[in-house]
């Protein structure tokens, strides 16, 4: 286990080539795994029109963590990236709230084949099967499109390189 905390802390700083997810610093790596997070569930991912607040990095229940991201046009959006090392399902879909958004709003669930696509309360969201977990990204609706959320969360990163989404 040291070894991989080692390993996260000094790859943490690095980007490998062809990578263009914004690196985590060092120190913010070490707090994540001392505070519980899986280096598993450490991943980075290039938003667009959106800015990693690496200060608003923090670990979730069981393992996971979260980061969130300021619009680059607009500082009251925020999009954010979870991480959660237990399984997401169709049944959990709906009932599920999206980040940030209205928790009265009900939330519409498609399975589009790459990935659950979530919409409800001014938000929208994209969430992939990992190995043993899942990872979601959402924003608000009129700040990113449904293709770029996705592709932005086809192309995060864990620390340990390209997640393996659908």
């Amino acid at each position: 286990m040291m070894l991989r905390i080692a390993v996260a802390v000094l790859s943490a700083g690095l980007c490998v080539s062809g990578c263009e997810a914004p690196a985590m610093d060092d120190a913010t790596v070490r707090r994540l795994t001392e505070q519980g997070v899986d280096p598993d569930f450490i991943f980075r991912a290039e938003v667009p029109g959106f800015t990693a607040e690496e200060k608003t990095v923090e670990p979730l229940d069981g393992g996971g963590f979260r980061m969130r991201y300021v619009s680059d046009s607009n500082s009251d959006d925020h999009a954010e990236l979870q991480v959660h090392p237990v399984d997401f399902t169709a049944e959990s879909c709906a009932s599920t709230p999206i980040p940030n958004a209205d928790s009265a709003a009900p939330v519409e669930c498609v399975d589009n084949g790459k990935g659950l696509y979530r919409s409800g309360g001014g938000f929208h969201e994209y969430v992939h099967s990992l190995q043993h977990g899942h990872i979601r990204l959402s924003a608000p609706i009129d700040a990113i499109s449904p293709t770029d959320l996705r592709d932005a969360l086809n192309e995060s990163e864990s620390l340990w390189g390209p997640a393996s989404h659908p």
